[in-house]
């Protein structure tokens, strides 16, 4: 899920067969790019818990992660659109992640 800085849901994808958290959250970074880029913003900052997002956009994809494929096909499509949308990642804490709190929310009212 990507949202703005008010909480504005802007990109959000349902549902994406197999993957993990850290997968999910890798592809709201790509999600982020893609909507920037569509929508002809050349400079933005995306904001996000995962520590593990700056490993992986920064290259450092270990072999042992249980679906390696899909992180390497984000990152390369990441890749692309860093040509064309220059970003910052910013680590924020969980509880100051605004996607994270509705992607929370909703998850509760799932139970």
């Amino acid at each position: 899920m990507v949202c703005d800085s008010t909480g504005k849901v802007l990109a959000e994808r349902r549902y994406d067969k197999g993957g993990s958290n850290n997968i999910a959250e890798f592809m709201a970074v790509h999600e982020a790019l893609d909507w920037a880029e569509r929508n002809k913003y050349t400079c933005v900052e995306i904001k996000t818990d995962s520590k593990t997002n700056f490993a992986w956009v920064a290259g450092e994809i270990d072999d042992s992660i249980n679906d390696r494929t899909k992180v390497l096909l984000l990152r390369k499509a990441i890749d692309r659109l860093k040509g064309k949308v220059e970003f910052t990642l910013t680590w924020v804490p969980r509880k100051d992640n605004l996607a994270g709190a509705l992607i929370d929310r909703q998850g509760s009212s799932n139970d």
